[in-house]
């Protein structure tokens, strides 16, 4: 079972959001980040979850988010955070089967702390965010359902290292398709045969959807991926001139 190697989540005063991000990422570490407020209940809450959830980890505290000078407060703490001697002791302990990766969940704290922590991510190699939203009322806590991953620089290396076939069909099937539902999983399915870690990279990226159920599908971060893709990403543009996909350029005035 593959388990991403480091969970950042920002912690205010409601917990719940933290279980989901458990149960999707699978962390071997987790950083709690929160405030002076509520650093004592997440210390105590923590060997529990540790237990339970089976990972390592810490709660990490940043200034208080109402104050005039918070903004650089916040960026100087969590820069440091980020790029602590612990953290890459822990990225450097990872099980040689491990997902990798480095998922920041932004759905606690304040506004403020979730936008300075995603403004950050985007320099730190391999991060991608993610936020959780509440179960339907009356349903139980559903990983895959509740947790929505976050356009960020990754999401577009993900597409610029799939393989182009992949590429090319996300990119036709998120704009005008006659391809149904089945016909998507299909050929998604077959993908996921040929190239099962780039498909699976697809998938933790937010890209692609893969249930159980229903099997794969295209995520609403793959529509918005590939629209990027074709109308500001130079690389997929050079990609598709390199192995001959002509098609999905021609007409585009973008690239004309």
């Amino acid at each position: 079972m593959q388990r991403t190697a480091m969970l950042v989540l920002m912690m205010g005063r409601t917990p719940d959001h933290a279980v989901t991000s458990f149960l999707r990422f699978l962390p071997r570490n987790v950083v709690l980040v929160t405030t002076p407020s509520f650093a004592t209940a997440y210390r105590r809450r923590l060997p529990h979850w540790k237990k339970r959830y089976d990972f390592d980890g810490w709660v990490e505290v940043i200034p208080e988010p109402f104050t005039h000078d918070a903004p650089a407060k916040i960026t100087e703490a969590m820069a440091g955070i980020l790029t602590s001697e612990r953290m890459r002791a822990a990225f450097e302990a990872a099980d040689d089967d491990d997902e990798g990766g480095f998922e920041i969940g932004i759905t606690g704290g304040t506004t403020l702390m979730a936008g300075l922590v995603s403004a950050l991510s985007a320099i730190v190699p391999g991060a991608s965010t993610h936020y959780v939203i509440r179960p339907p009322k009356g349903q139980a806590i559903s990983p895959m359902r509740d947790v929505i991953c976050l356009p960020n620089r990754n999401t577009m290396l993900a597409m610029k290292e799939a393989p182009p076939q992949v590429t090319e069909f996300i990119i036709k099937n998120s704009a005008e398709s006659d391809a149904t539902p089945d016909e998507i999983h299909a050929f998604l399915f077959q993908a996921s045969r040929e190239w099962p870690s780039e498909i699976r990279m697809l998938v933790r990226r937010g890209v692609l959807i893969f249930d159980k159920e229903t099997g794969f599908s295209i995520a609403n971060l793959g529509i918005f991926a590939s629209v990027a893709a074709l109308h500001l990403s130079v690389d997929v543009r050079h990609m598709f001139e390199e192995t001959g996909q002509h098609d999905l350029l021609q007409n585009d005035p973008m690239f004309m």
